[in-house]
């Protein structure tokens, strides 16, 4: 019989830990997340919890978003329940103005947040309700949609997926559609809670513009971003692309890809942290009615210096392509450059310097389109024919600029700061 009391005291016990254990990881963790708001950014706006309740196995509170703009407020009413090693979650968006509020939007419980917080982590999805509003002759709408976020101890995935938004108007029809919007973000954080890999994305399937007797549509368009940690440096993508842009009958297709591969890493996230840093504590606010903006502003010019000089590292590659359709307005562009710096870091950010590391450095690549204005230049000043493509280009301090063997620039032309 003792036997038997003993375990179920133990069970009792190890069951109220669990509750226990769940409500205060799950409240530590929404406290840590509430306070990344105001580091996401960049001190500009806040977030801070009132707690009403806390209690063993429920809590209650408010999460308030600080803005700069008085006249609008934010919050979000919460309540938890803590079970087993498990707590879940919800919470109700209310924004108010002095004209309306979410309601009148979304009608109420429009925005509501829902979701689970455990040891293993947390997941939480944001449920926005279908909108339908119309005001004088202009009626905006969309279908419902979510944003799926989770992670461990910090945010590694978000997603969402809108169907449809319009804008249309009795006298002129539908101005304004968006089509097939998705969009993801993946993250990966060393121990010191930096990201060490990062893969973004945001695709829309279409979209349409009717303004004024002028129509536009696009279709396929793709944007693509990556960062990763690779050994003391970093690596980091971009990649934009359009299947169709049409416009006044004329159809249209591009592709921009950009690939960076060097940098400190460390470097480049103490200069990230002190600007986190200086924007989390200056009061905008009270350094606009000062108008005393300009040392705010020569301080992080400072820091962007500082984030850009951390990529100025021994033989740093930078590599870009373009390339346009041909069209009426600009031409067909294809362009392909890959960049090398010079076997040094920059010494530092100043004028002479910068033109010093980035004159150093090599550029090969190739041409084989430009737009209509540039193409005519080429060929008037230096005999470059559009039926010759692809042109080379090389370039190196000791040769110059040339251009499918024409020489651009001289070596003798190109500034060489003291």
């Amino acid at each position: 019989m003792k036997k038997i009391i003993l375990a179920v005291v133990i069970v009792a016990a190890v069951w109220f830990f669990g509750i226990w254990q769940a409500g205060r990881t799950a409240m530590g963790v929404l406290e840590e997340q509430t306070a990344l708001v105001s580091e996401a950014t960049s001190g500009l706006y806040g977030a801070e919890i009132e707690w009403i309740h806390k209690g063993w196995n429920s809590a209650q509170g408010v999460i308030i978003f600080n803005i700069p703009d008085e006249a609008i407020h934010i919050s979000q009413p919460f309540t938890m329940e803590h079970g087993f090693f498990h707590s879940t979650y919800r919470g109700v968006l209310d924004v108010q103005t002095e004209d309306y509020n979410l309601a009148d939007f979304y009608g109420e419980d429009g925005i509501v947040t829902t979701g689970s917080f455990s040891l293993g982590g947390f997941a939480l999805s944001v449920d926005v309700a279908e909108l339908n509003f119309t005001e004088n002759d202009v009626t905006i709408a969309h279908a419902p949609f979510s944003i799926n976020v989770f992670g461990e101890e910090s945010i590694q995935h978000v997603d969402s997926d809108i169907e449809g938004l319009s804008i249309t108007s009795s006298s002129m029809g539908e101005v304004m559609f968006f089509d097939g919007m998705e969009m993801l973000v993946a993250m990966d954080y060393d121990r010191n809670n930096r990201i060490t890999h990062q893969d973004a994305s945001f695709t829309l399937a279409r979209a349409g513009l009717n303004f004024g007797g002028q129509s536009a549509s696009i279709e396929g368009v793709e944007i693509r971003s990556d960062f990763k940690q690779q050994g003391s440096g970093f690596t980091a993508g971009l990649t934009q692309s359009i299947a169709s842009l049409n416009f006044q009958g004329y159809d249209v297709t591009a592709l921009i890809e950009a690939e960076y591969e060097g940098g400190d890493f460390e470097a480049y996230w103490e200069s990230y942290e002190r600007f986190k840093e200086k924007m989390n504590t200056a009061d905008f606010q009270q350094m606009e009615k000062d108008k005393n903006m300009d040392a705010m502003m020569d301080e992080m010019m400072s820091i962007y210096m500082d984030v850009a000089s951390s990529m100025m590292t021994p033989e740093a590659k930078l590599n870009v392509s373009v390339e346009v359709s041909d069209n009426p307005w600009i031409g067909m562009v294809d362009v392909a450059l890959n960049y090398t710096g010079p076997n040094r870091s920059i010494a530092s950010m100043e004028l002479e310097e910068l033109l010093k590391w980035a004159f150093d450095g090599n550029l090969e690549g190739s041409i084989s389109g430009l737009p209509h204005q540039a193409q005519r230049m080429m060929n008037q000043q230096f005999g470059l024919r559009a039926d010759a493509y692809p042109w080379s280009v090389l370039y190196t301090r000791i040769d110059g600029l040339k251009i499918d063997n024409q020489l651009i620039v001289p070596p003798e032309a190109i500034p060489t700061p003291q």
